[in-house]
């Protein structure tokens, strides 16, 4: 449980491309875990329209 307001540190971030044609693609998807601060860093993404989940 995370409290309100407080960084969710290890928390997985997944980016997933927008549009079902797009999400068979699985060379667009990328995950990371959040750091203790909960900051993350998602590299090499294609340009577009993406849904980022935590």
């Amino acid at each position: 449980m995370v409290e309100a307001d407080k960084p969710a540190g290890g928390a997985k971030v997944t980016l997933i491309p927008d549009g079902a044609s797009l999400q068979r693609r699985m060379d667009l998807f990328r995950n990371t875990l959040a750091d203790q601060n909960g900051n993350f860093n998602l590299d090499e993404i294609v340009p577009g329209s993406y849904k980022i989940f935590a």
